[in-house]
């Protein structure tokens, strides 16, 4: 699961200056007014005037138990009701919350979270899935969707797995096109570089993934003969074999099959494979050539 910490997901802080209380909790005189039209009695007031403020803050919703007790007094003494934050306790458990959280929304007129705020945010996902590869940063680009068109904010394991499912249906996608211009006789050399010697125990792929050794003559024979084998490799390649797809992405997939032996690559769905081993011919000859360039 993707760290909350690292994404502009807006969470209550356990810890508030007097400046911050200021800023953000103070209720207006038409908030306090709204509360006292709305509730009954100072205890339901002040849970809907804290649920108000907490809920223009976050943009959604929180159990009181939640909510520190700073913000709590702090709203009280502001709206001069004489409560503690330990006569809410009982405040979500009466229901009333539940009454109160339709007439907040309507306040600060937001929509409820439902059907067409997923689809509004998966829509913007996909589509910077496209070019970010990020989780972090998928789930920002939600969280800008869902704020720009007024719609509560969902429980954030929600757009977490939005965002794991935004990001495969791309990388899907781009599996399926690139496999499909992929000839037969592509295909077959592809595999063979994931093919294990029984004597040496090295593959193709092994060559394909290694960095350049010490710039010595012997080396450099060597690195000349494995940027000929990978140029030879790469006119197998459609040229529009990428077509569309951001050169970023396609490194994206190249720094993935960086990281995997020629068994796991094996062990995956042969689409995939093919787009990883394919970004991989297509990005390291001119990285190797510039390491070299630096010796």
């Amino acid at each position: 699961m993707t760290l909350i910490e690292h994404t502009a997901y807006p969470r209550l802080k356990r810890t508030l200056t007097p400046k911050e209380l200021d800023q953000i909790y103070t209720p207006t005189p038409a908030e306090v007014f709204l509360a006292h039209r709305t509730a009954k009695g100072p205890i339901a007031t002040l849970g809907f005037l804290v649920h108000l403020k907490v809920f223009q803050r976050l943009g959604y919703t929180v159990a009181t138990s939640d909510i520190p007790a700073s913000i709590i007094e702090y709203i009280a003494a502001c709206a001069n009701i004489p409560l503690s934050s330990r006569d809410l306790t009982g405040y979500d458990d009466s229901g009333t919350r539940r009454r109160h959280l339709p007439l907040i929304r309507e306040a600060l007129s937001i929509q409820p979270y439902g059907p067409p705020a997923r689809k509004a945010f998966l829509r913007v996902m996909v589509e910077a899935a496209r070019t970010k590869d990020d989780l972090a940063d998928l789930i920002n680009v939600a969280l800008e969707e869902l704020v720009r068109c007024r719609f509560e904010l969902p429980v954030f394991g929600t757009l977490d797995r939005a965002a794991h499912h935004a990001r495969a249906v791309v990388a899907h996608g781009i599996y399926r096109q690139v496999e499909h211009c992929l000839s037969e006789e592509t295909r077959t050399v592809l595999d063979a570089l994931f093919e294990v010697s029984p004597t040496t125990f090295w593959s193709a792929w092994q060559d394909l993934k290694r960095d350049p050794a010490s710039p010595t003559l012997t080396h450099m024979k060597h690195l000349i003969a494995h940027l000929v084998s990978i140029s030879e490799q790469r006119q197998l390649l459609a040229p529009d074999l990428f077509a569309g797809i951001p050169h970023g992405k396609i490194k994206q997939f190249a720094t993935e099959a960086k990281t995997l032996d020629a068994a796991r690559m094996r062990e995956m769905l042969p689409r995939k494979r093919y787009t990883l081993a394919a970004a991989l011919l297509c990005v390291q000859p001119p990285r190797l050539s510039m390491i070299w360039l630096r010796c």
